[in-house]
């Protein structure tokens, strides 16, 4: 059985389009991006979704996965043009088989109005979160946007419990970061290892490189619009990687 390719998208920050084109020559088996689609300073023209913006990989057969970011919840053009993608493809706090190579994912980032590791949670579900929100400030019915891209409590037990059900993860994407990098949580390092994943990627602070935890997890931060192309074997195990290097927006080329 050959190998299985999976080229991970460090935030797009509206090079999504660009980044989908380019892995298409790559050939890879899979796409996944770690959040941040656009963000402040590119929202997406009208007209323009993330949906449109992957087609390139759906029309070359190549599955694309995704988890969100904070960025996608900086406007209400951003969260439509994200919510465009098809739910099934989202990796948040799920798990995904392709080819005997397992992956989960979880989005978002930690803001305190909701929970900050280390301190009492003021919401511990998104549902507790709704009942507190005045009708008047709901989008659309529901949550604001703001409040579905924070992580809570319950997206830990959630992600716990589906890589429970798995044989062994072979990656957690995240989008942010575990306590290799500076501003990361010693939580996402806790959760990594009750997942049982050897393998964590991640993006949000736009830095490339790679750290191993105390426990021995294997820890690739990516870039602002960095490609890492990384091989994994029939029992999903990594046993190559490389940096395809950074797409640039088409106004920066």
């Amino acid at each position: 059985m050959p190998n299985t390719r999976i080229i991970f998208f460090g935030d797009p920050h509206g090079r999504l389009k660009a980044m989908s084109e380019a892995a298409v020559g790559y050939r890879p088996d899979a796409v996944v991006c770690l959040g941040d689609v656009y963000c402040k300073r590119s929202r997406p023209a009208k007209g323009v979704t993330a949906s449109g913006d992957t087609q390139a990989l759906r029309d070359a057969g190549i599955p694309y996965r995704y988890i969100h970011g904070n960025h996608e919840s900086d406007c209400s053009e951003n969260w439509e043009g994200f919510m465009s993608l098809p739910t099934e493809e989202s990796l948040h706090c799920r798990t995904w088989t392709h080819a005997g190579v397992v992956g989960a994912g979880l989005g978002g980032v930690f803001r305190q109005r909701i929970w900050w590791p280390g301190e009492e949670p003021k919401f511990a579900t998104r549902e507790d979160k709704l009942r507190a929100t005045q009708k008047n400030i709901r989008y659309k019915g529901g949550l604001h946007f703001k409040d579905v891209t924070s992580i809570y409590p319950e997206d830990f037990a959630d992600l716990l419990r589906a890589s429970a059900k798995t044989h062994g993860l072979s990656f957690l994407v995240l989008h942010e970061a575990p306590d290799t990098h500076e501003l990361g949580f010693p939580a996402l390092t806790t959760l990594a290892r009750g997942c049982g994943t050897p393998l964590v990627i991640h993006g949000h602070h736009h830095r490339d490189y790679e750290a191993t935890t105390p426990c021995g997890i294997t820890v690739r931060g990516l870039a602002l619009g960095g490609m890492w192309l990384a091989e994994f074997n029939a029992g999903g195990k990594l046993v190559r990687s490389e940096d395809l290097g950074e797409v640039k927006r088409s106004e920066e080329a």
